[in-house]
Order: C-alpha cells, then structure tokens, then sequence
C-alpha cells in the first residue's frame, strides 16, 4: 500500500453573524439554550457542507459551540507553559523507534488551528476562508497526489 494523505481543517471556523447573534441572545435571556442549539446545529451543518465542498474528506463542526478554542481545554488543567527550544529539522519527530516505513505513513496537511480564535473571529472573511480551504486541497493533491 502506498503512501495516503488528507487535507482536513483543524480547529474552530469561522462563526456566522447568526451563530453570534443568538449567543447574545442568549446570553440576555431573549432566547433560550434550545434554540440557541438550533442554530449552532444549523451552522455545524452548513460548516460540513461547505468542508465537502472545497474537498476535504474528513469533516468537523468547526467548534461552532465554543466561544474560545481552548477554554474547556485550559480550565480542565494546570501547569501549562509555552515549550522552549523544540527539535526541527529532517526526519520524524517521535520517541517510539525509527522512522516509519513509506507504505505505513499517512500525512496530514491542515491550515492554520482555526480561523476563529474567539467567538468573535478572525480579520477574515467566508470567502477567504473558502479559498484558504480550498488551497489546502489543492496543495495535498499536488504534493501528494
């Protein structure tokens, strides 16, 4: 078997102004969490969709229930802190024996973690985010086939 790969998305997408609307909403108790859940369940939808839709083949809801990427994350453990002096270079980075052989690798080409740090969202628009996608489609298929 030879070498796979996948282009995925990692992390939060970009929530759309309804998605914030209703959390505000919510949050001033004009709408309830039912359907609050609604309409993050539509925006879940409408984010595999449009995953489908630029080529991606592994899909995620794009966290469209969190309001930051690592909040349920940082408030679960203690004692984080920033790594200093990680290894790079050529070669796996892996304290479980050698390198892989090819026909067992299977690489991963994923875009930055998340165009939503915050609920709020990045400077980016939908569009942008299509064509960002898109290009991590693109660029798992040529480099990898």
């Amino acid at each position: 078997m030879g070498a796979t790969f996948r282009a995925e998305h990692v992390g939060s997408l970009l929530r759309p102004p309804e998605v914030l609307r209703a959390r505000q909403d919510h949050e001033q108790g004009r709408i309830g969490l039912e359907l609050l859940r609604e309409v993050e369940d539509r925006a879940a939808l409408a984010n595999i969709e449009l995953q489908r839709e630029t080529g991606m083949e592994v899909f995620t809801d794009g966290e469209v229930r969190r309001a930051n990427w690592m909040a349920e994350l940082m408030e679960s453990i203690g004692g984080i802190r920033p790594l200093d002096d990680v290894p790079t270079g050529d070669g796996w980075r892996r304290d479980r024996g050698p390198d892989p052989a090819e026909a067992e690798t299977h690489f991963t080409l994923s875009p930055q973690c998340g165009f939503a740090s915050t609920a709020a969202g990045n400077l980016l628009t939908a569009d942008d985010q299509r064509r960002k996608l898109e290009l991590v489609v693109d660029t798992a298929r040529r480099v990898w086939g």
